[in-house]
């Protein structure tokens, strides 16, 4: 999950959504994170902090896992967030260090499930607005 570098590095759009998955022991990385679709921070496994000190842009549903050792997940610079964020798991922590703007958006979640990957492989147990 090394994102390193001045470029931007694109995760899917709103016409092709993807599922992207950052998965721990955690680390540092640097560069521009946009897309659209799914984008995971799985810390279950994490020993350190996942530390960005990029951008990131996206447009869709962000899920963040969580672990016992309450490690987390570190933007410098987080741009807004299109869509939801879901905290998930034990002891989910995400930390900005400047503002951090969600704009919730039923269309922008609606689009990161018709990924075809995720058609009859979740079950939404409960929901509300």
């Amino acid at each position: 999950w090394n994102v390193s570098g001045g470029s931007v590095h694109q995760y899917g759009d709103t016409n092709n959504p993807k599922i992207t998955v950052f998965k721990a022991p955690g680390g540092g990385a640097s560069g521009t994170i946009a897309g659209a679709g799914v984008l995971i921070f799985d810390l279950r496994n994490a020993t350190v902090d996942m530390q960005f000190s990029g951008t990131l842009t996206f447009t869709g549903l962000v899920i963040l896992i969580g672990n016992p050792a309450g490690h987390e997940v570190k933007w410098r610079h987080a741009l807004p967030i299109t869509g939801a964020i879901l905290l998930t798991g034990t002891t989910p922590k995400w930390e900005t260090s400047n503002t951090l703007k969600v704009h919730y958006s039923c269309a922008a979640i609606n689009m990161a499930f018709q990924i075809p990957k995720l058609h009859g492989n979740y079950i939404v147990a409960d929901w509300w607005e």
